[in-house]
């Protein structure tokens, strides 16, 4: 019976504690008691984080979630937002070429993961201010902050609730193991971004693992729990999560044809230590380059300085031809021309095709996967 009540006695912790560190998030609180609040000690981010690993070890052991109609809102909206979305949409089948599941089983897991997507697109998009996902304003600038954190957390505990009825304890586990991976691959990533701080390629490698690596092991372990084939797959995954990773922030960068329309470039704007940054913070022209993702703005003082580095480099004609399409992008339009001066995007691109070679001949060895190929050629169709 005492393990029975220290059992419930770690849930309420747990759950008392995220109330916590979220409410004081959401309410701008100064100081919890006699301690400055810890949104203003570690910031809001990572006080978002800890407050979202609370949940899910208190949900390790119980479960009471209600369905208020109002978390649907911010969710239905991003949903409708065009993104790598349609890529990840392959992922069951290609998984499914050698798990073997039945159409129902699949089905239960494609409904977690849509949860699970969309809460860490919602989640993402508050901790990096984003201002647009894809073809929409961001649920966080629509709904605003508290509501769309809230539809966050509402996709994760849906996304349980559907795993408990699969009544597998290993699902349960997989789902809550790999989350928290998710959400401390997360913190790693904003911390570095937050602090300044440049981490090593193992690292981020390291992290990437953590955050995309762990969706990837998710969905991937949650439909193996209805399968025959219980080979280790982890190293396949890990791989495909760092290759998704850095083809998601080269394509931010090089793609520029709708950055009119839409606000484009958003690791450079968002500060974040990126693939290609972590390799254009080792040359020449690293104090130029940490000077602007430092900076995180677009103003017109800004702008200025970019077209005197610009001429430095000897971009000026590129920009003169594009100055007049790209107002708010000059500052990452210029950071881009850095990178590729310094051979950083051509690294990239070594990287990438690297991995993608690993990856084929990973498929190979595990006995060949023509869907899992068709899915990598499309990821590969970057370098086309």
């Amino acid at each position: 019976m005492e393990d029975k009540l220290d059992a419930v006695r770690d849930v309420i912790s747990h759950m008392m504690h995220a109330i916590i560190l979220y409410d004081d998030v959401q309410d701008g609180t100064l100081y919890r008691r006699n301690l400055p609040a810890a949104n203003r000690v570690f910031g809001a981010p990572l006080a978002l984080n800890a407050a979202i690993f609370c949940i899910l070890e208190g949900f390790r052991k119980v479960i009471s979630f209600e369905n208020p109609k109002k978390n649907l809102l911010p969710y239905n909206y991003i949903k409708k937002a065009t993104s790598n979305k349609h890529l990840l949409t392959h992922l069951p089948d290609t998984f499914n070429f050698w798990l073997k599941i039945p159409q129902d089983k699949l089905d239960a897991v494609n409904d977690v993961m849509d949860y699970v997507l969309h809460s860490i697109v919602l989640y993402d998009d508050v901790q990096d201010g984003t201002l647009c996902r894809r073809n929409l304003p961001a649920a966080n600038r629509m709904f605003g902050a508290p509501l769309a954190l809230n539809a966050a957390i509402f996709c994760i505990l849906e996304g349980f609730k559907k795993v408990r009825s699969f009544e597998n304890p290993k699902a349960i586990e997989v789902y809550c193991n790999n989350f928290i991976r998710i959400m401390n691959g997360t913190a790693q990533d904003i911390y570095w971004r937050d602090n300044y701080l440049c981490p090593t390629e193992e690292e981020y490698k390291m992290m990437s693992a953590d955050k995309i690596g762990s969706y990837f092991l998710q969905q991937f372990d949650l439909m193996q729990t209805f399968s025959q084939d219980q080979r280790n797959y982890d190293d396949l995954m890990i791989t495909l999560g760092l290759y998704y990773q850095i083809r998601d922030e080269y394509t931010n960068l090089v793609k520029v044809e709708d950055l009119h329309k839409f606000m484009q470039c958003e690791d450079i704007t968002e500060g974040r230590f990126t693939w290609t940054m972590i390799h254009a913070l080792k040359s020449s022209e690293a104090p130029t380059i940490r000077s602007i993702l430092v900076q995180r703005t677009s103003d017109s003082i800004i702008k200025q300085h970019c077209l005197s580095l610009l001429e430095k480099v000897g971009s000026l004609d590129y920009t003169r031809r594009t100055l007049h399409d790209l107002d708010a992008d000059l500052r990452e339009q210029h950071c881009l021309s850095l990178l590729e001066k310094d051979g950083s995007l051509d690294y990239t691109r070594r990287t990438l095709h690297d991995l993608y070679a690993d990856l084929r001949e990973q498929v190979r060895q595990l006995g060949g996967n023509p869907v899992m190929i068709a899915f990598l050629d499309e990821l590969y169709n970057w370098n086309h």
